[in-house]
């Protein structure tokens, strides 16, 4: 009977760390697989050269004619003013009128100068910024002729660019398909596997020699260490003192924080402890720091082998 019990307890032990390690093992792969999936490949193209700004041309200089005519016309009706108007007639009763027409001239006289002055400024401001804009122009030819050829490189490089660009698109869609179907046979073939290990652990529960409290991992192999050790004669007296070690923290009974940090079950919890490593090491081997194609072909021969354990 405690050979039985021994027996009925390592096929729970190898088919639930199986179980555990698959399950490491997809999302692993699943992890890999979504890291090295083929990158769309990128468009480099060049920005376009910058297209010079063309010199503003100068406004054509013209003489301010219909001013000149005022002002010139003023002094001119003024001065006849002065000619035919008497002394003898006062503004005000104050001022004799040939005073004001007088001052009027001179008024007139002044700012037909100024208007002369002003016209010549203005002809000469035209005339430098005609030569300015002659010497800018000029400057404009050669860098618009630099921007010819530069654009032309541009359009030339980026239409080689785009041909480069679709060639790549093209081999990466095939790429992109023939890994997708590759990890879809793969993803397949893992989760058949997981599926099948959990059914046959179930129908090994099924003969309810363990109660459903114990049927996980770290109770199983927990109870395995106890009946291998002789701590315990049958399952019964194994179940009770994982509950007691289990209660006195003796053991962790947390995943996650085994999985943390391993080492804190290596002397209370040897057979788990040796398994958890025994796992790493095997995802290691397969998988190493980076996946790849002989990670495929390595996992693909680890599925084969492990399948054996349903045999």
């Amino acid at each position: 009977m405690a050979q039985d019990s021994k027996s009925y307890i390592n096929r729970a032990k190898e088919l639930e760390i199986a179980l555990y390690t698959q399950r490491r093992l997809m999302d692993l792969y699943n992890e890999s697989a979504d890291r090295n999936t083929p990158a769309a490949p990128e468009l480099e193209k060049i920005t376009a050269p910058k297209k010079p700004v063309s010199p503003q041309k100068p406004k054509p200089y013209s003489a301010n004619v219909k001013n000149l005519l005022f002002w010139f016309s003023g002094v001119f009706i003024m001065g006849l003013l002065a000619i035919v108007c008497p002394n003898d007639i006062l503004i005000f009763n104050l001022i004799p009128i040939v005073h004001i027409i007088t001052a009027l001239i001179v008024v007139f006289i002044f700012g037909s100068v100024l208007m002369v002055l002003d016209e010549i400024k203005l002809k000469e401001q035209y005339k430098l910024a005609r030569k300015q804009y002659v010497i800018d122009y000029s400057k404009y030819s050669v860098q618009y002729d630099k921007y010819i050829v530069e654009y032309e490189k541009y359009l030339k490089y980026n239409q080689q660019a785009q041909k480069r660009h679709d060639k790549e698109l093209e081999k990466y869609k095939k790429n992109l398909t023939d890994y997708n179907e590759n990890r879809n046979q793969i993803t397949k073939k893992c989760r058949d596997l997981l599926l099948s290990l959990s059914s046959a652990l179930q129908e090994h529960y099924s003969q309810n020699l363990l109660a459903p409290r114990y049927r996980n991992l770290i109770a199983v192999t927990s109870i395995c260490d106890y009946l291998q050790s002789g701590r315990a004669e049958n399952i019964e007296q194994a179940c009770n003192l994982y509950q007691d070690e289990l209660r006195q923290n003796k053991i962790i009974g947390f995943m996650p924080q085994i999985i943390k940090n391993p080492e804190r079950i290596k002397n209370n919890q040897p057979t788990l402890y040796q398994e958890i490593k025994k796992t790493n090491c095997t995802l290691y081997e397969i998988f190493g720091d980076n996946a790849n194609s002989k990670s495929d072909a390595k996992l693909l021969a680890y599925l084969n082998g492990i399948s054996s354990i349903l045999k």
